[in-house]
């Protein structure tokens, strides 16, 4: 490709840069002036004077929760997870599984009979 190539393509990349912009710029003015007349119609509605025309900026508080909620949150999924997991159950004990054999030091067979000879 040669420079004047490159050069004219890039000359249409920015143009259609523009055109982004200016179409997200309007886009974003149609959204403030539909939120200032939501707020209009609302402040109309509860008979509360209308706020000032500027909008805050952004508002995190309502998109994040707060650190009590977020600590609320991390306890109940660790409760959760602690019901979940079964309790290990206690092993037997030796004399108990091993049957009558033990019972009597290891000679008797599992019929009764004495094997010690």
């Amino acid at each position: 490709m040669t420079l004047q190539e490159e050069l004219e393509r890039e000359r249409r990349r920015v143009a259609m840069y523009e055109e982004a912009l200016e179409a997200m710029t309007r886009s974003r003015d149609l959204y403030k002036e539909a939120a200032e007349q939501a707020l209009e119609a609302l402040a109309a509605y509860r008979d509360v004077p209308a706020p000032a025309p500027d909008l805050p900026q952004q508002r995190p508080a309502s998109r994040t929760p707060g650190a009590l909620q977020q600590l609320t949150r991390t306890f109940e999924r660790l409760k959760l997870k602690g019901q979940r997991q079964p309790a290990p159950e206690p092993a037997p004990e030796p004399s108990e599984s091993a049957g009558p054999a033990a019972e009597s030091g290891g000679t008797e067979a599992a019929d009764g009979t004495d094997r010690s000879s």
